[in-house]
């Protein structure tokens, strides 16, 4: 009833871990997220702690709670097991923070929707992804980031469309390249042309 109501939402005002015991019994999902908004901006995180092992909690209460507190992203994602996956949440989580991915669990990682977001943002983050042979997504990085060159397969730090896309970025990537490059050719030049130090890296 309403009295009942009032006061579970003063409880989960009062502490989060409280909220937190209350959110995980309750079944209704409009419940939960009332639950929610109830606890203070800055105890969201700490509700998150104690939900992120149980599998029955809704993307609609992660999205509030990224909402009323962004910090969830970095204090509760990198070490919950259940974290939904849904292509509009996570997209928005690695828009924003990136370099979550190199703490992501292996099945997030996985997902190409995510690496896609996150080299987009930080080509630097496929050094630990499983996607340094995927040509596709190593353009991405690259065009980013050029230094990203170094974490790529062997096949693709020979590919002379990945190479020209890094070097565009960042003349200093040709120190990635695995073959000799001389002096004089196209790639050493877009490479000068971008950062004169680069020049360190051509043979006569």
């Amino acid at each position: 009833d309403w009295c009942t109501r009032e006061w579970i939402l003063t409880m989960c005002r009062a502490s989060p871990r409280v909220a937190g015991f209350f959110i995980e019994f309750e079944e209704s999902t409009e419940a939960q997220l009332d639950m929610l908004e109830a606890v203070p901006s800055e105890e969201v995180v700490e509700v998150m702690e104690c939900l992120k092992y149980n599998q029955n909690i809704m993307t609609n209460l992660w999205r509030t709670a990224l909402r009323r507190n962004p910090n969830v992203i970095l204090q509760v994602m990198p070490s919950c097991t259940v974290f939904p996956h849904d292509e509009a949440l996570l997209t928005r989580v690695f828009r924003q923070r990136p370099r979550l991915y190199t703490h992501a669990r292996e099945h997030i990682k996985q997902l190409r929707y995510v690496a896609r977001t996150a080299f987009t943002r930080d080509g630097l983050q496929i050094r630990t992804s499983p996607f340094t042979d995927d040509r596709e997504l190593a353009l991405l990085a690259v065009k980013q980031n050029g230094l990203a060159l170094r974490w790529l397969s062997d096949r693709l730090r020979k590919d002379d469309d990945v190479i020209n896309e890094a070097i565009q970025q960042n003349g200093l990537a040709l120190a990635f390249v695995p073959r000799a490059i001389p002096e004089g050719s196209g790639i050493a030049r877009a490479a000068i042309r971008q950062n004169p130090a680069a020049a360190a890296f051509v043979v006569p």
